[in-house]
């Protein structure tokens, strides 16, 4: 987004429309393949994914008001579709993931936050429950201050 853009004049439709070949003499059709998305088979693209993603996990916004603000802008987004590109994101990047644990753990220093959060409505726990997530962070020797 833009540095003085809104929210809404930063969303944009984009439409993928695809060449077809028609070879008059053996009376056949080629059609271009499409463009590869990040999610197969899905009308999400990489800039919504990252948008969304960044106001779930960055800016703390649930899928639920993202559903509400889309529909507010003429969006039709539910938060089931947010909720399952989120989970094939997550099966997506997982080797990534894996590469910064890896690099996490192999350092010198590691740093641990121990922060609880109240999970509400979890199956076969009560509403107080509140497990404890660790975020993991990594030392190196240039932050030292010596």
């Amino acid at each position: 987004m833009a540095k003085n853009q809104s929210f809404s004049e930063s969303l944009r439709v984009k439409r993928n429309l695809w060449k077809h070949h028609v070879e008059t003499e053996g009376a056949t059709v080629k059609i271009m393949p499409a463009p590869k998305q990040i999610i197969p088979k899905s009308i999400a693209t990489a800039a919504l994914l990252a948008h969304i993603m960044t106001a779930k996990f960055v800016d703390a916004l649930p899928f639920y008001r993202q559903e509400k603000q889309f529909a507010r802008l003429g969006y039709g987004i539910s938060r089931s579709n947010m909720i399952n590109w989120a989970i094939q994101l997550g099966k997506i990047l997982k080797p990534l993931i894996e590469l910064l644990r890896q690099s996490v753990l192999s350092g010198p220093l590691i740093q641990m936050d121990e922060t609880t959060i109240q999970v509400l409505k979890e199956k076969d726990r009560a509403p107080t429950y509140q497990p404890t997530k660790i975020v993991f962070g990594l030392i190196t020797p240039s932050f030292n201050s010596t």
